[in-house]
């Protein structure tokens, strides 16, 4: 089997100045966890659904989690 067997062949893409509004709005609908960062047409890079929780709730996955943040989960 290849992997053009089991990709997904749908892409979605965000820009560098994309808010993080959009960003969680594409996460919830797309069910995507990494999303491609393009500039210029060119890609520069990916965000994954991690990145983004960390960045609005910097304790997740550290001893200092607390239940509002494992919450940013939903």
């Amino acid at each position: 089997m290849g992997i053009a067997n089991i990709m997904s062949k749908r892409v979605v893409s965000v820009h560098m100045d994309d808010s993080l509004q959009s960003l969680r709005e594409l996460f919830s609908a797309t069910g995507f966890h990494h999303l491609l960062v393009v500039h210029d047409n060119v890609l520069t890079g990916i965000i994954s659904d991690r990145d983004f929780l960390k960045a609005i709730s910097p304790f997740i996955d550290t001893v200092g989690e607390r239940v509002r943040d494992r919450a940013t989960f939903r």
